[in-house]
């Protein structure tokens, strides 16, 4: 890439987008690093306001697990589910296609995942593009134009829908691609609500980040996704279940699921606790409090404490995955519950 061409191209059309960084000559510090190459940081790194938008997708990075067929993210906040279909785009760490095959147990990856999320434990979410981390553990940027800006000698900048990037194709510095197909598409091919992938040696350390394209990969228009449904029906090993919900947690009856699943539950009034299973390696809790108990160990805190109601005891489901070791699964507002 000409990097010299590539700056003086990223500051006229910085001067030139009201919507994005203003950059004065004052406000760039040039660093150059031992190959000579330029990498341009804002000094201004503070933000005092976060960006709102209207962007309905978010990014989950994390490892790849795969269990009974099911892929699932293990991010620092969690397990998320990921469904997908013929839609889902698989991308490697060059931007180039890839396989669900090429994912095992471990493989790091960036997920371009739908907002809507199931209230299911672990929570499901529709997946757009998953991408495998390259050899240095890095990923593409993926962003969808919200707006473009031009300056008449066949250079742009692309704003992306979430506010964090302006990605500047430079004509005669920017490769433009499709992905998966031969055909031959220019950055005029680019338009409001295009998905592309971005690859870039160098960005900005501004919101948004002023990012010089070594290559941007044009990807197929999205097709509309029905939101995942919120659970209207619960089964547990075929036999349907009533339920509640407690500020957005779903509970269900413990007795009649545990003995549904062959597990004994009693009230142990010595303890004033509800016991499910055997006493020295069942589980035990309190009405109201959430501890639960399991084998005499440490207590294990859920997402809900048990209730009664109804002349019922009710428990959250991550008690019958997390405590008693079922799986549950959203399967369009059907909860599915099973124990082997």
């Amino acid at each position: 890439m000409n990097l010299k061409k590539t700056l003086s191209v990223i500051l006229a059309l910085s001067t030139m987008a009201a919507s994005t960084a203003a950059f004065a000559e004052d406000d760039v510090m040039l660093i150059s690093s031992f190959d000579e190459d330029i990498m341009l940081i804002n000094e201004e790194l503070a933000v005092t306001e976060p960006l709102v938008t209207e962007y309905d997708k978010v990014e989950l990075y994390g490892t790849a697990g795969i269990e009974e067929g099911w892929l699932y993210i293990a991010t620092e906040n969690g397990d998320v589910m990921l469904n997908k279909d013929e839609n889902t785009l698989f991308v490697d760490g060059q931007g180039y296609p890839t396989t669900m095959e090429a994912i095992e147990n471990g493989t790091s990856l960036k997920v371009i995942a739908s907002q809507a999320m199931t209230m299911s434990l672990p929570p499901q979410s529709y997946a757009h593009v998953i991408m495998l981390a390259d050899d240095n553990g890095g990923f593409p940027i993926y962003a969808e134009v919200k707006s473009i800006t031009a300056d008449g000698q066949g250079n742009f900048v692309f704003s992306s829908k979430d506010g964090n990037y302006d990605i500047v194709f430079a004509q005669d510095a920017t490769e433009v691609t499709p992905f998966a197909t031969r055909n031959i598409v220019t950055a005029a091919d680019i338009k409001e609500g295009s998905r592309i992938l971005v690859m870039a040696d160098i960005m900005t350390m501004s919101i948004p980040a002023m990012v010089p394209a070594n290559k941007i990969i044009v990807l197929p228009e999205a097709v509309e996704k029905e939101e995942v449904k919120e659970i209207e029906k619960v089964t547990v090993n075929g036999t349907d279940f009533d339920f509640i919900e407690r500020d957005s947690v779903v509970l269900l009856p413990v007795r009649a699921i545990c003995e549904k699943a062959g597990l004994e539950v009693k009230w142990d009034d010595n303890l004033k606790a509800v016991a499910v299973g055997s006493v020295p390696m069942g589980v035990t809790f309190n009405i109201g409090l959430n501890s639960y108990t399991k084998a005499r160990m440490m207590p294990q805190t859920l997402s809900a404490a048990p209730i009664a109601e109804n002349e019922r005891t009710y428990v959250p489901v991550d008690f019958f995955t997390e405590v008693l070791g079922g799986t549950a699964v959203n399967e369009n507002g059907t909860l599915v519950i099973n124990f082997n």
